[in-house]
């Protein structure tokens, strides 16, 4: 048998079609790559301090629990100094049985 001669333009369609087929594949890596970001922000709620008491002024951040106290005397400095406490912390949220376990010590120690 023969064999059959690959023509130049048979070639070029070939490569056409490899290159084709991988910007494709790289279109796909980037759209998945997209959605993972995507589903991460969605996952992560914002920080949020909650003012819970006036004196002393005590604030909590609802996504990691840690606590802020200020004993100054005017209301307002008091607030701004909380506020950026809460500005600098870094989140480190604990799992439920930490926490069950923290507050179960703490609860003890009285």
């Amino acid at each position: 048998m023969a064999k059959r001669l690959v023509t130049q333009e048979e070639l070029r369609r070939k490569l056409a079609e490899l290159q084709d087929r991988k910007q494709a594949a790289e279109a796909d890596r980037e759209f998945i790559r997209d959605e993972r970001k995507a589903r991460r922000k969605a996952t992560m709620p914002k920080r949020k301090l909650r003012l819970v008491r006036d004196h002393p002024l005590l604030g909590i951040c609802e996504y990691c629990n840690m606590q802020f106290s200020s004993g100054l005397m005017p209301v307002e400095a008091a607030k701004e100094d909380i506020q950026e406490r809460f500005n600098v912390h870094k989140c480190k949220r604990q799992d439920f049985a930490q926490n069950a376990a923290r507050i179960a010590k703490e609860a003890t120690k009285n």
